[in-house]
């Protein structure tokens, strides 16, 4: 059977709380698409069926900014920048320390059916974050508008199938599956700390299923750092591949959860 992979050779900086250094060379450049379908930006065709260098403006991504999933128009906390020694090209997306921000994210839209994939990452983040930390890569269900509409009233939470988490000076997993009322959940530390102002490589292998076949692995600069088998997808939703979201989103910031403090 042919596998089709989804590799991001992204090169992202994550900064909180700072200001923009001399490397911008397109600030405010960056121009999101708005209700990107997959089949407009990924090339099933080939083995790799999308990548992003960073080196032309964002039109391959949508941009979720606080509570607007889809901002689709330019933002000042996403720039391009020339950042490590050789000018390769990034994208820095910051979040300030103003109450009620949360999220500066960029978004990839949803595949349809369940696909086994496979992504690369190279992420760099300047400085430490508190306790409560921020989610770095993650990857969503589609649950559709009536379930979201009755949220509050059903008890579901829409936690990510998976996600990579930074807190204190270490990285961790979640993920969640199985019914959207009452979940299985499941958090683990990885076996690597994060390093402050260095770049990190990731590789993650998926194979989204609801069946006891699934499979996710996380290699962290080529070390195996984190494996799990069985179910990994919710059961009672719309059926497609987890959509991917990267940068800086921190759920204890949300003002619905209570935490509106700088």
């Amino acid at each position: 059977m042919r596998v089709i992979f989804i590799l991001f050779t992204l090169r992202l900086v994550f900064q909180i709380e700072a200001a923009f250094s001399a490397d911008v060379i397109r600030a405010n450049d960056s121009i999101a698409s708005s209700r990107l379908k997959a089949d407009q930006i990924f090339a099933k065709s080939g083995q790799v069926i999308f990548q992003e260098r960073f080196n032309q403006r964002l039109q391959q991504w949508m941009l979720s900014i606080d509570d607007v999933k889809d901002v689709g128009t330019r933002n000042p906390r996403v720039v391009l920048v020339l950042h490590d020694g050789d000018a390769a090209p990034a994208v820095r997306m910051t979040l300030p320390g103003e109450p009620g921000l949360f999220r500066s994210e960029l978004s990839l839209p949803a595949e349809k059916n369940y696909q086994e994939r496979w992504y690369a990452e190279r992420t760099l983040i300047p400085q430490a974050t508190d306790d409560n930390g921020f989610i770095l890569m993650q990857w969503h269900a589609l649950i559709g508008e009536e379930k979201k509409q009755h949220q509050n009233e059903t008890g579901i939470r829409n936690f990510p199938n998976l996600a990579i988490h930074v807190q204190g000076n270490e990285y961790s997993v979640s993920r969640a599956w199985g019914p959207l009322v009452n979940s299985y959940r499941d958090h683990q530390p990885m076996r690597q700390p994060w390093q402050a102002a260095e770049w990190t490589d990731w590789v993650i292998h998926a194979i989204w299923s609801e069946q006891d076949n699934g499979l996710v692995q996380i290699w962290q600069n080529r070390q195996l750092v984190y494996e799990a088998h069985g179910p990994n997808l919710y059961n009672d939703v719309e059926r497609v591949t987890p959509y991917f979201k990267t940068s800086i989103y921190r759920p204890s910031r949300k003002p619905k959860n209570g935490d509106n403090r700088s």
